[in-house]
């Protein structure tokens, strides 16, 4: 019989304990599901703000743009008027430096890479005085640095310069280029651009190869970027 008391005081301290247990356990899962919990709202709070930021770098954008600047020809191309087999070529020289004008357009599937395609025309004159239309058709590969509002470029291609004159006739050869410059964003839509390029072209005779060096600075319209 006098077992029954300590049994019954061994139940009593048991079911105290299980009660207070259980609000701890309780408090440890809902602290649990708290620290958990975290994480998720504070990505979402970063992807928010990725997407507010119109100018990140991204992809899938276009850029159609005009440019302008000066072109200097160099004096060793062999831009020619041939005037038969027994008559020497009237090979020009042209005057420094001569203003230009363009078109581009520019698909940069990657933050970092694009493509672009242009066209140009410049006005100038022969050692004679006589007028002289230099123009240029090109592509390039564009690689850049993305950033949000400043991006450093660097370009390579080819394509075909040539002119056009009364009195020199009209010729073209073959052009490889590379430059590079900075693209300025100074609107989600609109992008400031300042570069210089270099232009290599076949060289006259015992001559040492030309370089046709541009400066060129121009605004372009984007395409592609959210609304801000």
């Amino acid at each position: 019989m006098r077992l029954y008391p300590h049994l019954t005081s061994l139940c009593v301290a048991l079911a105290l304990g299980a009660l207070g247990a259980r609000p701890a356990r309780a408090q440890d899962v809902q602290a649990s599901f708290s620290v958990n919990a975290a994480p998720p709202a504070v990505s979402a709070a970063s992807e928010d703000d990725d997407d507010d930021d119109v100018y990140a770098p991204r992809g899938n954008l276009w850029e159609l743009g005009v440019f302008g600047g000066l072109l200097f020809m160099s004096d060793r191309s062999d831009f020619r008027r041939d005037r038969g087999v027994n008559t020497s070529p009237i090979i020009p020289n042209f005057d420094q430096p001569a203003p230009e004008v363009g078109l581009r357009l520019a698909y940069f599937p990657l933050a970092f890479l694009g493509l672009e395609v242009e066209g140009m025309a410049a006005a100038t004159a022969t050692q004679l005085d006589d007028g002289v239309t230099v123009w240029a058709a090109r592509g390039h590969l564009v690689l850049q640095v993305p950033t949000s509002r400043v991006t450093l470029f660097a370009l390579g291609g080819g394509g075909q310069l040539g002119m056009v004159s009364d009195f020199a006739g009209s010729d073209r050869d073959p052009a490889l280029h590379f430059g590079g410059g900075l693209k300025f964003a100074l609107h989600p839509k609109v992008s400031l651009r300042l570069e210089v390029r270099d232009n290599i072209t076949s060289s006259r005779p015992n001559a040492d190869t030309p370089h046709h060096i541009e400066g060129l600075g121009g605004v372009s319209i984007v395409f592609g970027r959210p609304k801000a």
